[in-house]
């Protein structure tokens, strides 16, 4: 065997070395989806970092949301919105709760978390979500989201609650 044959030999299989375990590891990446994602979160017990991964890119990490693109702040806001009957709908129904795919124990750590944090001196007279609330929440049709909030808005006004500016009619 020549000195050529022995590298050309080696070569071809430190390439097959470097190469197999990537086409062999490219099957298990791409069965990686949602599921293993879902794994993960379900894992997942702080309500703060819950919040984090899911709210706070719209809502931002300080919870001051970003109004001129729909998102309301919490800050002052939370309390009234939590108080109200309807109000507690709407919030089990936003866009953002909706995808999020937490569980109902989930949800309510993080919705409370978000009371907790944000609705300053209401905080104590806001009732806190339950697991079994959130679950009869979440069934109630909601077929309008925007609707469903001006009403909620319209009563919040009425009872001369505060509520967050909305850029959207």
């Amino acid at each position: 065997m020549t000195l050529r044959t022995l590298v050309t030999g080696i070569s071809i299989a430190t390439l097959l070395g470097f190469t197999m375990p990537l086409v062999t590891s490219a099957e298990p990446q791409a069965s990686y989806g949602l599921d293993d994602h879902d794994k993960v979160v379900r894992k997942m017990s702080s309500a703060k970092s819950l919040y984090m991964l899911k709210c706070s890119g719209c809502h931002r990490v300080d919870g001051k949301g970003a109004p001129t693109a729909g998102i309301p702040p919490f800050p002052g806001f939370i309390a009234p919105l939590a108080r109200n009957p309807d109000g507690r709908v709407y919030i089990a129904h936003v866009p953002g709760i909706v995808g999020s795919r937490l569980s109902n124990e989930q949800l309510a750590d993080v919705l409370n978390y978000v009371i907790d944090e944000w609705a300053g001196e209401d905080a104590s007279d806001t009732p806190r979500f339950t697991v079994e609330e959130l679950a009869e929440l979440r069934q109630v049709p909601v077929t309008n989201i925007v609707e469903y909030r001006r009403d909620v808005v319209n009563q919040l006004i009425e009872s001369g609650d505060p509520v967050a500016d909305y850029p959207w009619p």
